[in-house]
């Protein structure tokens, strides 16, 4: 929906990320660090212009999760070659009756 709550990288560049992994400088500090970020991506956007973000968040030295549906991990490697977005692990969901499951891809 577009709502940003938790933004990562330098004040002058930064990004918002679908999930972000924090992890506090001591138990019950809201001081830390963005351990792992994650972008879920939907059918439609699969695309350049996401590949352009996928580039940005792994070019910000966080451990970077591409999430994408069942069936478009080719097209998402594609684009990652295209534009050396630096992802560190390409997951894909499905729906399981009324779940949703993920998996690693592995090629």
């Amino acid at each position: 929906s577009g709502e940003k709550n938790q933004s990562v990288g330098p004040t002058y560049n930064l990004r918002y990320p679908d999930v972000v992994v924090w992890m506090p400088d001591s138990i019950g500090s809201s001081n830390g660090k963005a351990s792992i970020i994650e972008e879920i991506e939907t059918a439609d956007s699969v695309n350049d212009s996401e590949a352009e973000q996928w580039k940005d968040y792994g070019s910000l030295g966080i451990k970077f999760l591409l999430i994408v549906p069942r069936g478009y991990c080719e097209e998402a490697l594609r684009l990652i070659v295209k534009y050396g977005a630096n992802v560190s692990e390409l997951w894909y969901y499905l729906y399981e009756r009324d779940n949703i499951k993920f998996e690693k891809y592995n090629r």
